[in-house]
């Protein structure tokens, strides 16, 4: 189950919807961004599309909403 921090950057990937890349994520979230994306696609909770966009994967999603 995803803390505090990781259910507010996953509120974000979904706030975005396809809106933001990896970096714009890494960039909003500095200075521990590069660390959080890596623990959000650990867990399978994020992913990229063929243009760099960011989204929450269906696991990402039932994680979000478990800590609603």
């Amino acid at each position: 189950m995803p803390d505090l921090m990781q259910v507010n950057t996953l509120q974000y990937v979904m706030n975005t919807n396809g809106g933001a890349t990896r970096n714009d994520f890494v960039e909003d979230h500095a200075p521990i961004g590069e660390k959080l994306w890596n623990d959000l696609v650990r867990n399978g909770w994020v992913r990229e599309d063929d243009n760099l966009r960011i989204f929450l994967t269906e696991t990402g999603l039932r994680a979000l909403i478990a800590q609603s």
